[in-house]
């Protein structure tokens, strides 16, 4: 919450008119498990956008632990749709991150889900970061985070 209401989410680059923000699930570090844990049903969730598996990347697990991670968020949250990000680009493991990235999307294609990279135009040909995207090379700046969410939100006002 507070990353929405101070902007710096990519939620809260969301149209309200469009869109109502009904619940959501993000701890910094946390990794796909732990969002599992951490997430909830939310009856009015008509989806349910999944943005994870950086910090799994960090733990040192494989994308295919890291898709365990996802398919457990995507059963707690109980929403009739499924849109699955990719993961923002990373300085310290820009194979990795595209890597990913292509596992995710196979996933996604795989299970009937969306797939949508709201980083692309913030990623380089290696994987890491287009400069003055980025705080620290993990993270998004303001703008980029508000990018993200403007892509999201394209993506979501895709009728299925």
């Amino acid at each position: 919450e507070a990353g929405l209401a101070a902007g710096a989410a990519w939620a809260a680059a969301l149209p309200t008119e469009q869109f109502e923000v009904v619940g959501g699930w993000a701890v910094d570090g946390s990794t796909t498990a732990q969002m599992a844990v951490g997430a909830a049903s939310v009856p009015a969730a008509d989806v349910v956008v999944i943005m994870g598996g950086t910090n799994d990347l960090a733990a040192g697990l494989s994308a295919s632990e890291i898709v365990v991670g996802v398919d457990a968020i995507a059963t707690a949250a109980r929403a009739a749709d499924v849109m699955l990000t990719a993961i923002a680009p990373l300085d310290w493991a820009p194979g990795d991150a595209v890597a990913l990235n292509d596992a995710l999307a196979a996933h996604a294609n795989e299970r009937g889900w969306r797939f949508v990279d709201p980083w692309a135009l913030m990623r380089t040909a290696d994987g890491s970061w287009v400069s003055g995207y980025t705080i620290d090379g993990v993270h998004a700046t303001d703008e980029g985070y508000a990018a993200a969410g403007a892509v999201i939100a394209e993506a979501l006002g895709v009728a299925r």
